[in-house]
């Protein structure tokens, strides 16, 4: 593979060294790096930490100043589940690409490591242009891809995203559904056998998209594709997010089952966490509280009988206690991180609402979409400091009951 990375410095300091995140580096012999070279051809130096490289700059890298990095380097993926993988039934390609991570004044480069649960990774906003072609196959597979723009010569595929957190692909026998509503192109990518559950997914999709982008504000992408994973759960990444199998195999033709909320859920990470990004090792609460209580609006506006039934089946049936504020990092279990970080951050966000009212609580989540389209990375203090600017409720009855005790200060952090 060859890479062009044009980094242009928007910190406000000057780096003479730029890190560049490689999540294939941490299998063994995943990721082989061939070249690494300015713009004049000249080799950079580097040195590896841990699984991502320390880039020596040719020239310190001034603010509003850009530097042009040219890499080669193979992937070879491993025969495994997950959304960087492959399987007898399709491979995944997601954080497949060496990336410049997201940087905080107050904090420098956000690099996490990975946890035994949930994302470690923050993402910088980015313009994606690939370019993609398949050597071999017979008949041909289906590239599952956000962006598509048109076929090129030789059979390349050309894909291109804007302002976007990430590009992400898939490869498999897919069959495909798709529609445009409110100029956006929904495409589903589900397996032969799974024809139905796939329309059933891809109208909670549309419906998704129609309904966020009048809650919360517009849609970003042209496009909007999910694939059926041959894997665990869901994933989401910008203008693109993976679906469960097991989800589609348990489906019974009713919004009751786990396939419907999980392809909103997804759906709506599109906004908590493609356009308001944040770190979602440390701040996971921040899109996946978000995510779920979008779930809650879905059922509200298209199957109103059903809202008692997905308080039960979401989120009561669970032990929900914890500070929604966790990292990644305090669990251990999958289940007791949900209940924390999503399940009581829907609890959270629904007593906000009810001391809020409609009204603001709405006026409060479109604004603080604006921000995710104006700030790099959002963070609590981003959120706590909108909310008392937009809706004049006091957030510290939130704080105290929800957080940590060492949590956000309103009065202090605000300032």
């Amino acid at each position: 593979m060859t890479q062009t990375i044009t980094y242009v410095n928007q910190t406000g300091v000057t780096h003479i060294e730029l890190p560049l995140l490689i999540e294939p580096a941490r299998s063994n012999d995943t990721f082989q790096l061939r070249r690494l070279l300015d713009n004049e051809a000249t080799a950079l130096p580097y040195v590896w930490e841990n699984e991502y490289l320390i880039v020596t700059l040719p020239l310190p890298l001034l603010p509003h100043d850009h530097v042009v990095l040219h890499l080669a380097y193979e992937v070879r993926l491993l025969a495994q589940e997950g959304p960087l993988g492959y399987t007898p039934l399709q491979t995944n390609l997601g954080d497949w690409y060496p990336m410049v991570p997201p940087y905080l004044p107050e904090r420098g480069w956000i690099i996490n490591p990975p946890g035994r649960v949930g994302e470690h990774l923050a993402y910088a906003r980015a313009d994606y242009e690939v370019y993609l072609r398949l050597l071999a196959g017979e008949p041909p597979p289906v590239i599952a891809a956000s962006g598509y723009e048109g076929a090129e010569a030789d059979g390349w595929q050309r894909y291109r995203l804007d302002n976007a957190r990430n590009f992400a692909w898939s490869v498999g026998y897919y069959q495909t559904i798709t529609a445009t509503v409110n100029g956006v192109t929904v495409t589903s990518y589900a397996f032969a056998d799974h024809a139905r559950e796939a329309k059933a997914a891809f109208d909670a999709t549309l419906q998704a998209v129609t309904l966020f982008s009048d809650l919360f504000g517009p849609y970003p992408h042209r496009s909007l594709v999910f694939v059926e994973a041959d894997f665990r759960d869901g994933m989401e990444f910008d203008g693109f997010y993976f679906l469960d199998r097991g989800l589609y195999k348990r489906y019974n033709d009713s919004p009751r089952e786990y396939l419907i909320p999980i392809a909103v859920h997804e759906t709506a990470h599109q906004w908590w966490q493609g356009i308001v990004g944040n770190d979602q090792a440390q701040e996971p609460w921040l899109d996946e509280a978000l995510s779920t209580y979008s779930e809650l609006l879905f059922y509200e506006r298209h199957h109103p009988d059903l809202v008692d039934w997905w308080w039960h089946f979401r989120v009561n049936r669970f032990d929900t206690t914890g500070p929604v504020d966790s990292s990644i990092y305090a669990f251990d279990r999958f289940r007791p991180y949900v209940n924390t970080v999503y399940l009581r951050g829907a609890l959270l966000l629904h007593d906000m609402r009810q001391a809020a009212g409609d009204e603001l609580f709405f006026a409060f989540l479109r604004a603080y979409t604006a921000v995710g389209f104006e700030t790099e990375q959002v963070t609590a203090a981003t959120f706590w400091c909108l909310w008392d600017e937009v809706t004049q409720v006091d957030s510290r009855p939130f704080l105290q009951r929800y957080f940590a005790d060492d949590a956000f200060d309103p009065g202090q952090d605000c300032q």
